[in-house]
């Protein structure tokens, strides 16, 4: 019994090891994101502190934020699920059962496609958010083509009216003048 017990509790901290390890090199690779990579570092962070439900309702709900962006949600949609199967599968890994009965060697590429899968969770979330920053700048794009499109309307219906009403004084001028023309040239004749 003694040494069954000696041998489990082995286990336990060789189990507990791994986790810490896995845990340290994930916390490493979040300390480096960048402030302004709000969903990157939200979702990183509460998978490195294992929260994976979290995780998976941060990326479920990203999407619902731009109702009114329906072609970055059709867009973002296939990312997002592949993010979420990334969790799915960062979870089953880390949390798999008998890792220290497992050799050393498959123990060390269980945690390298821990990482694997970790690096392309990255990636897949630094190309939604890229897609997110593209869709704003369109949304800024096609407000700015809208306003300098209502100046130059403005405009031109400024230029117009004013020739319209040049062009109305402006006949009365002409007959006016071909008027007073006419009854000097008359005057003087006579």
């Amino acid at each position: 019994m003694g040494a069954k017990n000696i041998y489990e509790n082995l286990k336990e901290s060789r189990e507990q090891e791994i986790k810490q390890k896995i845990d340290l090199k994930l916390k490493v690779k979040t300390r480096t994101l960048k402030a302004n990579e709000s969903l990157k570092t939200a979702v990183l962070t509460s998978l490195v502190d294992s929260k994976y439900e979290e995780c998976e309702s941060l990326l479920v709900n990203y999407t619902d934020n731009f109702t009114q962006f329906i072609d970055f949600q059709v867009r973002v949609e296939p990312y997002i699920q592949h993010c979420i199967n990334l969790v799915r599968s960062i979870q089953v890994k880390r949390n798999f059962p008998k890792v220290t009965s497992m050799p050393i060697i498959k123990q060390q590429e269980l945690m390298d496609r821990v990482f694997d899968d970790f690096n392309e969770l990255r990636l897949y979330l630094v190309r939604v958010e890229a897609m997110h920053t593209e869709v704003i700048c369109k949304d800024i794009l096609s407000m700015k083509i809208l306003i300098r499109t209502v100046f130059i309307c403005a405009m031109i219906f400024t230029v117009v009216l004013a020739l319209i009403n040049i062009g109305s004084s402006g006949l009365t001028f002409i007959n006016h003048a071909i008027g007073e023309l006419s009854q000097m040239f008359t005057n003087l004749i006579l």
